[in-house]
């Protein structure tokens, strides 16, 4: 009996997982494998003294960190609206805005690298202040002094002379802007008072205590000065520890 031979056709099974196996990179093999309930109680477990106190360290510097940004962040405000107070001494007086904004790069540059300056020396700030608010006009040899006291207070808190010399030029395109006003005198020096004071107040160190938030972030223990206030001296007796 003549019988065809009949032809051998593989199976199907077995296709489906040689072509994933194909396709799929080989892992290693004696790699252990975490179910995802492994993990989770993994991640439940109490940790050790040691792994705490790592835990709350990092958690404090990222904390501590955040609060210098926001320090940061507020005393780069302060020197932002620096233009609207000077304006406020004298809304009619046009402001030197070039050495404004001049005065204002300095000042960011300062942001937490000053020191507190020698006390004689702030303390002899303050009495050229006195000085000059005693003069009947804005007179070239009161602003030379002016700018002499505060090259000697920006130097003593550790500016630099670059720094130095941008803020006393600008202070002298100011008080030119003051000598037109209607009450020359008090606005030049508020000028002076207010400039020198936010350099001041925004070039301290970060301390640690602020990042806290045990002190204001602007400038802690110093009173609002009466530089602020057109219709006043700059600068009374309290307010000369603000330069401190």
């Amino acid at each position: 009996m003549d019988r065809r031979r009949r032809r051998f056709v593989p199976g199907s099974e077995g296709l489906e997982r040689r072509q994933l196996l194909s396709t799929v990179e080989v892992v290693n093999a004696a790699a252990p494998v975490v179910s995802t309930a492994e993990a989770g109680q993994a991640a439940n477990r109490p940790q050790g003294p040691r792994a705490r106190a790592e835990a709350q360290a990092l958690a404090q510097e990222q904390a501590m960190q955040e609060s210098r940004e926001e320090v940061i962040q507020m005393r780069l405000q302060r020197i932002e609206r620096l233009p609207n107070f000077l304006q406020l001494l004298d809304p009619n007086r046009e402001l030197p805005t070039e050495a404004i904004a001049a005065i204002q790069v300095e000042l960011v540059g300062l942001v937490g690298q000053l020191r507190p300056p020698a006390e004689p020396i702030a303390e002899g700030f303050i009495d050229q202040l006195r000085n000059a608010i005693a003069q009947s006009s804005v007179k070239p040899e009161t602003v030379a002094s002016m700018n002499y006291a505060t090259n000697r207070l920006l130097a003593s808190a550790g500016a630099s002379e670059r720094t130095i010399t941008v803020i006393t030029d600008g202070l002298t395109a100011l008080a030119r802007s003051a000598s037109g006003s209607n009450r020359p005198v008090p606005v030049m020096t508020n000028d002076y008072a207010l400039v020198v004071q936010t350099a001041m107040g925004v070039g301290r160190p970060i301390s640690r205590a602020e990042l806290l938030g045990l002190q204001s972030p602007l400038a802690p223990g110093v009173p609002q000065s009466a530089a602020l206030r057109p219709s006043g001296p700059p600068i009374g007796g309290a307010a000369g520890n603000s330069l401190i």
